[in-house]
């Protein structure tokens, strides 16, 4: 397993190279990144913090893409099963269709999941409903026979997650070494349920009363 924190130290880097340069002069980067669109929507590029995480964003998926190069150099991408996830998105407010309201910008929960398996060919992009919960399966899918979960002795699946709604929390109370133990303080948020499906569509978001 390897992590990397890159993208948690967001900068303006060069345009359009995305590199980390000395003496560069930013305002001229960001007057130059417009808008972009994706599937429909837009992703304003209005503020400094968006541009930031836009650029350290695209400068690591390179790096991500130049390792693949070197695993393939050394002929173990095809043998290898390779998962990249984050454990959580940024409330840029960078989609307008993606603000619930003015507590919930669903950027913060639509983390980065990556996946090719073995000697997998070709890349492809899905709007299948996931959850870091499903990372486990991914990793013993057709590797271990019905996997245990050994802190629980129980079955590895992602089955809860069609069988009922999901519960997220809006709590920035994450710091583990005040926030620990078996049960987490989030008394200074809310609670939404997801309805599986488009996360992306607020209609899935609902406020837990």
């Amino acid at each position: 397993m390897m992590q990397n924190s890159t993208t948690h130290e967001s900068s303006i880097l060069s345009y359009p190279d995305y590199l980390p340069l000395r003496n560069f002069d930013k305002e001229h980067v960001i007057e130059q990144m417009e808008d972009r669109s994706i599937d429909g929507r837009t992703m304003s590029m209005d503020k400094s913090v968006g541009v930031a995480h836009y650029q350290t964003f695209a400068a690591s998926l390179r790096e991500i893409g130049e390792w693949m190069e070197y695993l393939k150099a050394n002929d173990v991408y095809d043998n290898t099963r390779i998962i990249i996830v984050s454990d959580h998105g940024k409330e840029l407010g960078q989609f307008d269709s993606l603000k619930i309201n003015s507590e919930v910008d669903i950027q913060a929960y639509s983390p980065l999941l990556l996946v090719k398996d073995f000697n997998a060919e070709g890349f492809n992009i899905s709007d299948e409903y996931m959850t870091n919960a499903d990372v486990p399966i991914l990793a013993v899918k057709d590797v271990i026979s019905n996997p245990i979960n050994p802190f629980t002795n129980k079955l590895i699946t992602n089955m809860d997650k069609y069988n009922k709604n999901m519960k997220v929390t809006t709590s920035g109370l994450y710091n583990v070494t005040t926030n620990n133990g078996n049960v987490f303080d989030t008394s200074d948020s809310n609670w939404y349920e997801v309805t599986p499906g488009d996360i992306t569509d607020a209609k899935n978001w609902k406020r837990c009363d």
